[in-house]
């Protein structure tokens, strides 16, 4: 992870600050406070009971916010789909190839694989947009 990522804050109804810039796969953002009686930073989301074994604090806004990016990226890690094989699709002559793709979770590729699977069945089948 680098160094120069610069969080950007938002202030939390609950006196805390949201992490714009980190997103969960849920799509919640992050959050950051330290309204707790000893006044550590701790991230919003995985709140334990402040002292016990599990809870971690952090001495700055900044340093929690850095580690709440290192845990959305990995929570993003472990929930990504795998890779989509297109030519498995054995699509039937008479199928419509863009619903069988959009069946594939298509929203959960990025841009440029959607657009690679779309042109590829398309090339497949000997359709055109």
């Amino acid at each position: 992870m680098s160094d120069t990522w610069i969080p950007e804050y938002a202030p939390w109804r609950h006196g805390g600050w949201y992490v714009m810039n980190v997103r969960y796969p849920s799509g919640a953002v992050g959050c950051v406070s330290r309204n707790y009686s000893d006044g550590k930073w701790r991230i919003v989301c995985e709140e334990e009971d402040p002292g016990s074994p599990t809870d971690r604090t952090f001495l700055t806004r900044l340093g929690a916010a850095r580690a709440e990016r290192e845990l959305a990226q990995a929570q993003t890690q472990q929930t990504q789909l795998p890779p989509v094989s297109v030519a498995s699709l054995a699509l039937p002559p008479e199928s419509d190839a863009l619903d069988q793709i959009a069946d594939l979770y298509l929203a959960d590729l990025t841009c440029d694989e959607a657009l690679s699977a779309i042109g590829f069945v398309l090339l497949e089948t000997g359709r055109a947009l």
